[in-house]
Formats: C-alpha cells, structure tokens, sequence
C-alpha cells in the first residue's frame, strides 16, 4: 500500500493555489494593450525628535530607505505612482490608498492603509496583479531621514529595505524584497523572507530568515534561525544556530552553538568552543585552532569533516553507531578513564591530555585531519 504523505499533499496544494493566483495576474496583465499613464504624488514631513525617537514604517509595493543626519529631527518623504490605461482608473487606484500618521509620545508612525475588498484569495490576486501585470501598478516608496540613534521598526512587504550606520534598536519584518543595511550597532532583530540580505557589520540581535541569501560581513553576537536559506559570515564572535535545510558557510568564529537539520555547513577557523546538534547533512571545514578549548558534535546519519590546525597534546572521547571513521595514524587509541563506559578515547601526543573533541555520532562517516 502506498504510503500517505500528509506534507507533501499541503506542499502540493500550495503550489496549485500559487499558480492559480500568478496565472490569472498574468491573464489580466495580458488583457489590455494600450498606453499607459503615469502619476506621481510627492509629499513630505518633518517633525521635532529627540536623539532616541522611535520611527515606525508599514509599508507595502515599494522601498524603504533610511538616511541620517546630525538634526534633531525626522524627515519622512513619500512618493506615490500610480500606473494605468485610464485616468479614471488612477483615480480609483489613489482613492483606495491612505498614509496614516501618528506622532505621540516620542514615536512617529506611519502607515500605508489599502482599502480592503474581497476575500484574501482576490486579495492575492491583486497582489500579484500589481507585481507582475503591465496595466495597472502602483509603488509607494518612502525615505527617512532621522539622527543616528533612532530607534526604527519597518515592516514592509514587496519592497526593498535600505538602511545606514544606526546606533540604535533595529526591528525589521520584510519579505519579497531585499534588505541593505551599513553598521548596526544596537540590537537588532530583523525577520526577512524571500530575497537577497547584504550586511557589513551587525552588534547583536536575532536574524530569521527564510528563503534568504544572506552575506554577512561581521557580527558580535547573534542568534540565526535559518529556514531553505544560504547564509554566508565572514567572522562572528558569538552564534547561536538555528537551522532547517541551509547552506550556511561561516569564515571565522569565536563561539558557535546549536541545532541543524538537513543542512550543510562549512565552517572555517573555530577560535574557542563550539556545541552542535545535527540531524541529516554534513560538517566540512571546521579548523580548530589550538586556542579551541572544547568541540560537542551530536550527530545523526551526518559527515563530519574537523582539521586540527597544528594541534599539540589533545584527546578525542567518541561514541559511534554504524560510522566509519578515517583518523591520523598519530591519534592513537587509549583505555577509556572511569566514567566512560561505553566510549572510545584516542588521544594525540599524551594519553592523559584533556579531551578537546567529545563526538557522538550515528550512521556517517567521521574524518578528522591534522594540518
């Protein structure tokens, strides 16, 4: 009897429901060919801040982009176009938008506000109407220009966000759009969904991504929770590791931790300690340097792949089920100490060095190299 996929039946529906909404965005898109019109609408804001006000943007179909500038104040640009066949189309287009605006209390919010009609699969509909049809689009782009130590929250959907230096707390919800961001160094916790993310230097906070091509250039201290995603780091200090189907290549670390699932990672120089729990995949490139003090791997039916960087007297204490391993001729096997029934122990120049590597692993295969 063939087996029930339950997952694999939601995965299908949602691909037929998804290609039902672009299919009929595209008929209406092909429907008319005639010249199209173009309007603009520029308005702009300006309000007293302090140095620590809060900006709040929700937006959608369109970029947000953040500037600085040494006044004590917050300028808010928005343009609108609005794009169709008809001027009375238009007008329809621009009645069915509002900016909402609130300044209370030391935060200034703004919000685009579409007029709600029909159920949420025409909704989806006209959404993709409005990304992919050539008779009828509108955009509403927005630029901030605030002091260095706001505090920002956007949310934004089909849209790109950029952002400077800031010093202050970053909240970002974006998806189907890029994001940009300089140097952030608040906390920052940013949620980003179907598009491209390119950060030169983040402080600390919390990265989710899903459906993200990440490239980082350098961060403190994060937590990632990572979903069908590629995240590229060049150096962290601190990560914390949350994965699900990645591609995640890390240059240089101080400290990682965490759990991964059917993913594959490729991590450079290990400077300190590193505790990971891995299900399906494979480990390559881990360079653990003679600073590491200590490597937990826990892995499930995974490849582990560890180079020990020009490494003096350390031990290994593994248990295995159904892996095979490819160690140096110069780690040697030990007997086991009180306590570690159960166990294997090798060791590397001295039998009574401390162990750097702690390895428990399941059905793979498990290589270590001295370099």
């Amino acid at each position: 009897m063939k087996r029930f996929n339950y997952k694999t039946m939601i995965i299908r529906d949602k691909l037929k429901y998804l290609c039902v909404i672009i299919g009929l965005a595209l008929m209406i898109s092909a429907r008319v060919n005639a010249q199209q019109i173009n309007e603009t609408l520029s308005t702009s804001y300006l309000y007293p801040a302090t140095r620590t006000v809060s900006v709040q943007i929700n937006n959608k179909y369109g970029h947000v982009k953040v500037n600085t500038w040494a006044k004590d104040s917050v300028k808010v640009e928005i343009t609108q176009t609005y794009t169709h066949t008809s001027i009375e189309n238009i007008n329809k287009l621009k009645s069915s938008i509002n900016i909402l605006r609130y300044n209370v209390s030391g935060t200034i919010r703004f919000e685009t506000s579409f007029e709600q009609s029909g159920g949420r699969f025409f909704r989806n509909v006209r959404e993709a109407t409005n990304m992919f049809g050539s008779e009828s689009n509108t955009r509403i782009d927005y630029s901030i220009t605030l002091p260095t130590s706001s505090n920002i929250n956007i949310i934004n959907k089909y849209g790109d966000v950029i952002l400077p230096t800031l010093s202050g707390r970053v909240t970002v919800d974006l998806s189907n759009g890029n994001f940009q961001a300089q140097r952030l160094s608040g906390h920052s916790e940013l949620s980003l969904a179907f598009g491209n993310a390119l950060i030169n230097e983040l402080n600390n906070g919390v990265l989710s991504l899903n459906f993200v091509e990440l490239s980082l250039n350098k961060a403190n201290s994060l937590t990632v929770n990572g979903s069908s995603s590629k995240i590229d780091i060049k150096s962290i200090t601190d990560l914390v590791l949350n994965s699900r189907r990645d591609r995640v290549i890390i240059e240089k670390a101080g400290k990682i931790a965490g759990t991964t699932y059917f993913t594959n990672a490729n991590f450079g120089e290990l400077a300190n300690r590193c505790e990971l729990d891995m299900t399906y995949g494979e480990l390559s490139g881990l360079k653990l340097l003679d600073s590491t003090t200590e490597c937990i791997i826990v892995a499930r039916t995974c490849n582990l792949n560890i180079e020990m960087m020009q490494p003096s007297a350390y031990s290994l204490l593994l248990k295995k089920s159904g892996a095979s391993l490819k160690f140096p001729e110069s780690l040697t096997p030990a007997p086991v100490r009180a306590g570690e029934e159960g166990l294997s122990r090798y060791y590397f120049k001295s039998n009574i060095a401390e162990s750097k590597l702690k390895i428990n692993i399941q059905n793979g295969n498990f290589k270590i190299i001295h370099q």
